[in-house]
């Protein structure tokens, strides 16, 4: 079963001579695993969803064609450049899109992507271990992040992860370990 990736954009319609332009929010979807490589296509939906605000319909509606079509990333990058960066440099997209496979953030299943802080199986929250785990049984080797498109490195077969190194995440994961919380100071005798 593929998935497919979901995003808003901006889209300013026409409006009459001295009306406020008011921008309506459009969806476009694509499957990212019909074209290979396929975590360039999240980027490239990524960065449109982060700086994209087109000026008409028109314009938009030809972006979303291009996005569907499965134009070359390079081709997107260079045609779409104030859509798809800030500054509108074509070679930050391509740096972006093509960024080398980075560890994940924590271990399975709480790991998060490195580059956009998205949960790969779930939101780890209170005692939901269970489906987390059913989650990551399901997916135990994700590729890329579905969000931005960042690729996973990985140590031989398996993920690689970084560890947790801050005082407040490892709290969060004992409390979500463990379901309970540290005793206070004033209430041990």
């Amino acid at each position: 079963m593929s998935k497919k990736i979901t995003v808003s954009l901006e889209v300013f319609q026409e409006v009459p001579k001295y009306a406020e332009p008011k921008p309506t929010t459009v969806t476009v979807q694509i499957n990212p695993l019909e074209a290979w490589p396929n975590c360039l296509r999240v980027a490239l939906l990524h960065l449109a969803e982060e700086n994209a605000m087109f000026g008409d319909y028109t314009t938009f509606e030809e972006f979303k064609r291009q996005m569907e079509t499965l134009r070359p990333f390079e081709q997107m990058a260079s045609d779409w450049p104030d859509q798809l960066d800030k500054h509108g440099d074509p070679w930050k997209i391509v740096a972006y899109c093509t960024a080398g496979p980075k560890a994940v953030v924590d271990e399975p299943p709480y790991s998060s992507c490195p580059r956009c802080g998205t949960f790969l199986w779930g939101k780890p929250s209170g005692l939901n271990k269970p489906l987390l785990l059913d989650q990551y049984n399901h997916d135990p080797t994700p590729v890329f992040c579905m969000k931005c498109g960042q690729r996973f490195k990985y140590d031989g077969p398996e993920l690689a992860y970084a560890a947790v190194a801050n005082s407040k995440k490892w709290s969060e994961r004992i409390k979500r370990e463990l379901g309970a919380t540290q005793p206070k100071l004033a209430t041990v005798d």
